[in-house]
């Protein structure tokens, strides 16, 4: 996390360098690169951004929907 955010409880979900990367044909497309994230108990978040930015990645890999490239 790059701001100093209030800790609310303990870390209930905790990503270091998540990475995603999509290859279809000869096209490779890296949805997300060195993800970082510290999840706390009692915590409130939002993940927003432009269509095509990741979230939805990022959503399927925390709900173990889908798994991480690296």
């Amino acid at each position: 996390m790059s701001e100093s955010a209030p800790q609310t409880g303990d870390v209930l979900i905790r990503t270091e360098g998540l990475c995603k990367t999509f290859v279809t044909g000869d096209a490779r497309i890296d949805v997300l690169t060195g993800v970082d994230i510290d999840i706390r108990e009692g915590e409130r978040l939002a993940i927003v951004g432009q269509s095509g930015d990741g979230k939805w990645a990022l959503l399927h890999i925390l709900g173990t929907h889908d798994n991480r490239t690296s």
